[in-house]
């Protein structure tokens, strides 16, 4: 059973979370697909720059043995900026993702996985307790499919978000009894994933770069919609990026905030916490947690708390309730 990678790759600044997916996850996957093209998912031209950015750095001569680039120079429809247009930028992510599809089909047999992700998401198959876990799962997974917990970070490799998201990976007999695209895998399993793992498998460092590389890939990513203050206001509170023509707003929820929180072992790879200095982008305002008062103060009176808490004790009584039911139909089914 050989495991592949396949993931988008767009520009030089994704460089350094290149090189950490390979240190991190080298001694479990059989080979990357490096997926990329010419133009963005907004229609920018941005160039074809993986083969020259690998071979101009000696670091990357350890991995080159694993590293196939299946590159393009598809003209992707040019949308204009600061508005919404994820429906029309999402078919081209789509399109790019499904770049692997043939080459996995034709070189892997029928029992072999492939992940589908991104630059900065990567299992960390340095730990041996995770990785022996993710085995295992791929091992009893019947029809093929397993979704593994991926810990997100935010701006910072120390800058966590509140949920677990699920990625998926996949074997070929999967594909080929589904009928499935990578994309629609993709697509359909990467959802917030609440409980079922001891450890967490995988680790996404999303826009962890310098500012200014971060407002290149609002310009250039899926998501759109974005401006220079939607950047300005998400560092300052240490948030996800709000606007009203973008995707995520915060509707004052306070879970669309992010924690600096101390790296463990049970939250993050070995390798990132020896080398956290490097990794450090110090992108995010130090002052946030009293940014977020002053620009935010609704979220902070004793009603919203109420009303949080209230939430959370309906939800709780509900699942309990739910599981009483479930218990006592199958008593009476017997």
């Amino acid at each position: 059973m050989k495991i592949v990678d396949s993931f988008l790759f767009s520009e030089v600044y994704e460089k350094e979370l290149l090189l950490l997916k390979f240190i991190l996850e080298d001694t479990g996957v059989d080979e990357w697909l490096l997926l990329e093209n010419a133009y963005s998912f907004q229609g920018d031209y941005t160039g074809l720059h993986a083969k020259n950015l690998i071979d101009g750095d000696a670091r990357f001569d350890q991995f080159k043995h694993k590293i196939t680039i299946i590159s393009k120079e598809e003209q992707t429809e040019v949308l204009p900026k600061h508005t919404f247009l994820d429906h029309l930028s999402y078919k081209i992510e789509y399109w790019q993702r499904d770049l692997a599809y043939d080459y996995f089909m034709q070189h892997y047999s029928n029992n072999d996985w492939i992940i589908i992700s991104d630059v900065d998401e990567m299992i960390d198959f340095t730990s041996a307790a995770r990785k022996n876990e993710l085995l295992k799962r791929m091992k009893n997974a019947a029809e093929g499919l397993v979704k593994f917990p991926t810990k997100r970070f935010w701006y910072d490799f120390d800058n966590a978000y509140h949920y677990l998201i699920g990625n998926a990976m996949c074997s070929k007999n999967y594909l080929i009894s589904s009928g499935k695209k990578l994309h629609h895998v993709r697509a359909e399993n990467r959802k917030i994933l609440y409980r079922g793992w001891k450890n967490i498998i995988a680790f996404e460092y999303s826009s962890c770069y310098d500012a200014g590389f971060i407002l290149r890939k609002f310009y250039t990513s899926t998501h759109t919609g974005y401006t220079p203050g939607d950047l300005r206001s998400a560092l300052r509170c240490n948030q996800r990026p709000t606007s009203e023509n973008a995707t995520w707003k915060t509707q004052n929820n306070r879970y669309f905030f992010f924690e600096t929180v101390n790296l463990t072992e049970a939250n993050s790879p070995a390798y990132v916490r020896e080398n956290l200095l490097f990794y450090k982008t110090n992108s995010i305002d130090s002052n946030y947690k009293k940014n977020r008062r002053a620009d935010y103060p609704e979220l902070f009176t004793a009603a919203y708390y109420t009303k949080y808490f209230t939430g959370k004790l309906k939800t709780l009584f509900y699942k309990k309730l739910k599981a009483v039911k479930y218990k006592l139909n199958k008593t009476i089914k017997l």
